[in-house]
C-alpha cells in the first residue's frame, strides 16, 4: 500500500508553453507570490529538466514564496514521499532498462531492504516508474521571500553577479529532490528511498549504508565502483553539518551549498543518478554529457547559513 505523507496544494496551474513530444512535462501550481521573472526562470528550470529526461509523463508542482525564517536559506521542497512495496519497485526498475547503467544497476539491486518490505519513494519518481498516473501531485517547492538578492536572469556569457544567488540555478536543484534525489537517512523514516539503494558505505565498501553520520558514496555496481560521496548529516558525530539527500561534491548539481556569484551545471553523476532511480535520460551515458554543456549551464541551491553561502533543502 503507498501512503502519501504530502498533501499537495490547490493553486493556479501554470504550464511550459512549449516541451519536446518525448520529454518530462512540469506544471507549476502557484500557492503564493510567484511574479513573471521568477516564473520565467521556473520554467526555463523545467524545460532543462525536459531536455535530460524522455519520460512522456506529467507532473504538478507546488510553487511559491514566504518567509523561510532566515536569508541563509534559499529554498525548501517537500517532495510528496509514498511507501512502495519492494517487490513493485524491482520489476519496475527492471522495466526501465533504458541504458547500460540501468542494467548493472538492476543486476546490483540488493536483495532485501531496510524495514522488511517496502521503500520509500518521490510520487515523481513512482511516475517515471508507471506506479502512479502521470500528472500527479509531486510536491512543493518553497523559495525564501525575505532573499533580495535572487537574479532571475542570467548574463550573456551565463554569469550572475558576484553579489547575487543564481536563482535558476536554486530552481533545477529543488526540482532534482522533486524527482527523487532524496535520501531518508537520519530522517526517521525507517525506510530507504529509491537512492538509498545505492549509498554505500565509505569503511565497508560493498555494504549498504543506511546510517547517519557515517561516509558513503552512491555506486551501481554493488559497492565496487565509488562515485561521489554523499553528504552524511545535519547534526551528530561524524556529521558533515549537510542533508543526506546531497552530494559532497562542490561541482555537481545535487551538492548541498551554493556560494554567492556561482551557478553550476547538470553533471553526468546527477544524470547517472536520476537515470538508475528509473527516468529514462536523453543522454544515459555519462561520457556523453558534455554535449549538453552549453545548454545545461547551472543549477543548485538549499540552504544558505552564511552570507556567502547557501543551503539547500
Amino acid at each position: 500500500m503507498r501512503l502519501g505523507s504530502f498533501a499537495a496544494t490547490t493553486g493556479m496551474a501554470i504550464g511550459l508553453a512549449v516541451s519536446p513530444a518525448c520529454a518530462l512535462t512540469i506544471n507549476y501550481n502557484v500557492i503564493s507570490g510567484v511574479n513573471a521573472p521568477q516564473m520565467a526562470a521556473l520554467q526555463t528550470a523545467a524545460a532543462l529538466w525536459s531536455a535530460v529526461i524522455t519520460n512522456n509523463v506529467t507532473l504538478s508542482v507546488d510553487v511559491g514564496f514566504k518567509d523561510l525564517g532566515a536569508t541563509g536559506i534559499l529554498a525548501t521542497t517537500t517532495p510528496s514521499l509514498y511507501s512502495e512495496a519492494y517487490s513493485l519497485l524491482t520489476p519496475a526498475l527492471t522495466a526501465h532498462e533504458t541504458s547500460a547503467d540501468d542494467v548493472t544497476a538492476v543486476k546490483h539491486l540488493p536483495g532485501t531492504v531496510v524495514g522488511g518490505t517496502n521503500v520509500a519513494a518521490t510520487a515523481a519518481n513512482l511516475v517515471a516508474l508507471g506506479l502512479l498516473p502521470t500528472g500527479s501531485a509531486a510536491g512543493e517547492m518553497d523559495f525564501n521571500s525575505e532573499v533580495t538578492n535572487f537574479q532571475y536572469t542570467r548574463a550573456a556569457d551565463g554569469s550572475v553577479s558576484s553579489s547575487s544567488y543564481d536563482f535558476l540555478g536554486v530552481a533545477v536543484h529543488e526540482l532534482g529532490h522533486i524527482l527523487g534525489f532524496q535520501s531518508d537517512v537520519g530522517s526517521g523514516i525507517n525506510l530507504q528511498t529509491v537512492l538509498d539503494l545505492f549509498r554505500y558505505s565509505t569503511d565497508s565498501p560493498g555494504t549498504l549504508s543506511f546510517t547517519n553520520c557515517k561516509a558513503a558514496y552512491f555506486s551501481i555496481n554493488g559497492g565496487a565502483t565509488a562515485g561521489p560521496s554523499f553528504s552524511t548529516g545535519i547534526s551528530g558525530s561524524g556529521c558533515d553539518g549537510n542533508q543526506t539527500s546531497h552530494w559532497t561534491e562542490n561541482t555537481d548539481l545535487m551538492q548541498p551549498v551554493l556560494p554567492l556569484g556561482t551557478t553550476q551545471n547538470i553533471t553526468p553523476a546527477d544524470i547517472q543518478a536520476l537515470d538508475v532511480i528509473g527516468w529514462d535520460v536523453a543522454v544515459a551515458e555519462p561520457g556523453s554529457l558534455a554535449l549538453l554543456g552549453s545548454m545545461l549551464t547551472g543549477l543548485v541551491a538549499i540552504r544558505r547559513r552564511t552570507p556567502s553561502r547557501a543551503r539547500r533543502a
